[in-house]
């Protein structure tokens, strides 16, 4: 789960959304050798307009975004299948807010209890509490052609983990205490 430009081109080329990386439809949290069924609709998979659509088609509860800094979501939440290695077949659910050039800021959730896909090497930069729990803070920065951990464009991923659900919020061109706070804020869908 990364590459935060990666999602957001995928989810702009239609093909996924958050995954950080890929905001907006479909593979957008998915790391390189993650395999879904794609954007078509069938059995629980999808794009949906709304929260609770995109809750029902993924079979657990979700959460959503109450602050998204007036950024717009970016197309539909989607809904696609996790497949890890000797487990049955999840879901994994993205939405993006923003764009890369203001800004973006991105949710993506799995019932899988753990990544769906394979992450990038990181730097971390943090740990905080998030809802009860200890929440890792990492960043894209730092290394051979990287930006300086410190600047604001650098690719942000916040995971943790609760009653064997994985979120992952990320950003780009967003402050720390911005991807943070977005995390803090997310309530049930309902």
């Amino acid at each position: 789960m990364y590459g935060i430009r990666r999602m957001a081109i995928m989810v702009m080329l239609g093909i996924g959304i958050a995954g950080s990386s890929i905001p907006i439809t479909t593979a957008a949290f998915a790391a390189p050798g993650t395999t879904f069924t794609g954007p078509a609709r069938s059995a629980g998979t999808g794009a949906f307009a709304t929260w609770q659509a995109a809750q029902k088609a993924a079979g657990f509860e979700l959460v959503k975004p109450t602050q998204t800094y007036h950024l717009a979501r970016n197309g539909k939440i989607s809904v696609m299948r996790c497949y890890r290695t000797r487990k049955h077949p999840k879901s994994i659910v993205e939405a993006t807010y923003g764009n890369l050039a203001k800004g973006l800021l991105g949710i993506s959730q799995n019932n899988s209890g753990g990544r769906c896909g394979r992450s990038a090497k990181a730097k971390t930069l943090g740990r905080y509490q998030i809802g009860g729990v200890v929440a890792t803070l990492v960043g894209f920065c730092g290394g051979h052609q990287q930006p300086f951990c410190q600047s604001r464009r650098v690719e942000l991923s916040l995971t943790w983990r609760r009653n064997g659900v994985s979120y992952q919020a990320v950003s780009f061109n967003q402050w720390r205490a911005t991807i943070v706070n977005f995390a803090r804020k997310l309530t049930p869908v309902g």
